[in-house]
């Protein structure tokens, strides 16, 4: 537990600067001047994930955007569960959430404290590896089933459900057991000049990647390695229920980034591996015994 002050650290510094550059959009100050764009400037100066079209402020602190943002903030809320329960950080983080304004995030909120909820009567390990295995398809499954006109919703959405189309129409089996190159199947695809229809004024780039942590995995191994990478994780977990619980969740706000090549998700990861006996107490609170051993 010791170890984990140096990210606690980090991560109360980028909730700073956060509420910084909120207040400075805010008072319309220029975020140039303010140093409020770091390091976003550099990677796009066109900011559109800073103000979304409504006028929205939407703050990234100091990644490249809100959904990268809210991937350090899903890890905050898990090992305040684990191992602080600290509710000034637990109200810091909500507040995080609201000046980002990420998606993903909320939609991790939903997710996390929904199977939190589950587990108080239940710690099945085939429903909570069913739940785990779910929460890789349920996302791509839910744009696609019940986003059925394109033309409502921004690029960013659109660019999430194609991929997953495409590698479902476009392959023939053994590429979509084995994987395909996602640049030729899109570029070959009828998609590359949907995209310009509907959003005529992108600069969006959807050959450039599957902008889904499921997406890069199936064209990289296909169903294949998606299956190998889930029953690897299942055999790591085994040990411990409440891992797929905040691994289903941690899902959910991966989703749009190919998060395999970040070592924080690998750091989470084997955090839950090493750290493998949890037991609930007669008031359903989870209990750890790595906090008593630190």
């Amino acid at each position: 537990m010791k170890d984990n002050k140096y990210y606690l650290f980090a991560l109360f510094i980028c909730i700073i600067y956060a509420f910084y550059q909120y207040l400075i959009m805010y008072f319309n100050f220029d975020l140039h001047t303010f140093l409020a764009i770091i390091p976003v400037w550099e990677w796009n100066s066109n900011l559109w994930h800073l103000l979304i079209s409504n006028e929205r402020i939407r703050v990234p602190s100091f990644a490249l955007e809100p959904a990268f943002f809210s991937i350090f903030l899903a890890v905050g809320f898990i090992l305040n569960h684990i191992y602080y329960k600290n509710n000034f950080l637990y109200l810091l983080l909500f507040m995080a959430i609201l000046i980002s304004l990420s998606r993903n995030m909320m939609g991790f909120i939903v997710v996390f404290y929904g199977l939190l909820y589950i587990y108080k009567f239940t710690d099945n390990k085939k429903l909570l590896f069913i739940i785990y295995t779910l929460s890789f398809l349920l996302p791509p499954i839910f744009l696609y089933v019940f986003i059925n006109d394109y033309s409502k919703y921004d690029v960013s959405v659109f660019m999430r459900i194609i991929p997953f189309v495409a590698f479902f129409t476009e392959l023939d089996v053994f590429q979509i057991l084995v994987g395909a190159d996602y640049t030729k199947t899109i570029q070959n695809s009828n998609y590359m000049v949907l995209i310009h229809e509907i959003f005529p004024n992108t600069n969006e780039i959807i050959e450039k990647d599957p902008k889904s942590f499921l997406g890069s995995f199936l064209y990289g191994y296909g169903i294949i390695g998606v299956v190998i990478f889930i029953l690897f994780n299942w055999l790591m977990l085994k040990n411990n229920q409440i891992a797929f619980i905040y691994m289903s969740a941690f899902n959910i706000v991966i989703f749009n980034i190919n998060v395999l090549y970040w070592p924080v998700y690998w750091i989470l990861f084997m955090m839950l591996v090493a750290n493998p006996y949890y037991e609930k107490d007669k008031d359903y609170k989870i209990t750890s015994n790595f906090k008593e051993n630190s």
